[in-house]
């Protein structure tokens, strides 16, 4: 019984997803890596339907280069364009955050890179599921901390005011909040920065 109640108590968490596809690519060597086609189909695309997949109360692009084409992959999403997103990620973080403050009736905001296409929803739902409200909950591969993350409400505001290549983690740091580890396996850290990342990730998955 207990168990069962602990659960019910979980579930009624709400969470945003916040899916960060507005990067440059620099490493890439000139293409938008999440136009680029993976085992069939556009890298961005996986992230969306992973969190299409998911139980997440509202699902947000976070766009920046190639506006156009990368949110005509994301049709359900609600949109948030970034025109800065060339000083740094933190710009990205701060616009979507800004997006997630608006929103009253949500607990959390899931943090999920566009350049991971070995997640999934299922794996999407775990992290909800342990997500308490006032813990940071953080996908992991063998006990090493990776990405999406969710981090509560109560950092929102902070999150809100980044800027230039500022990624969170000195917030998340400062607050002094616990972090809830969730094994997922590789698809915590298996993100795709460089052409040689992305014929190795495809070869791995063949």
């Amino acid at each position: 019984m207990k168990a069962r109640a602990m659960r019910q108590v979980q579930t009624m968490t709400k969470v945003a997803a916040l899916l960060m596809a507005a990067g440059n690519s620099r490493r890439m060597g000139g293409p938008n890596k999440l136009l680029m086609p993976f085992s069939g189909k556009p890298l961005l695309s996986y992230g969306v339907d992973a969190i299409d997949a998911a139980n997440f109360v509202e699902r947000i692009l976070v766009t920046g280069r190639d506006h156009q084409e990368i949110q005509k992959l994301a049709p359900d999403f609600s949109v948030v364009h970034n025109p800065l997103f060339q000083q740094g990620f933190g710009t990205s973080l701060a616009a979507g955050f800004s997006e997630l403050i608006k929103i009253d009736d949500i607990d959390g905001g899931l943090v999920m890179l566009a350049d991971m296409p070995l997640i999934t929803g299922t794996q999407l739902n775990q992290l909800i599921d342990a997500f308490d409200g006032t813990s940071i909950g953080r996908a992991a591969h063998q006990g090493a901390p990776g990405n999406p993350v969710i981090l509560p409400r109560v950092l929102f505001a902070n999150l809100a005011e980044l800027d230039g290549e500022q990624s969170g983690q000195a917030i998340i740091k400062a607050s002094g909040l616990p972090v809830r580890l969730v094994e997922i396996g590789l698809a915590a850290i298996a993100d795709i920065d460089t052409p040689e990342a992305l014929a190795a990730l495809q070869e791995a998955v063949l």
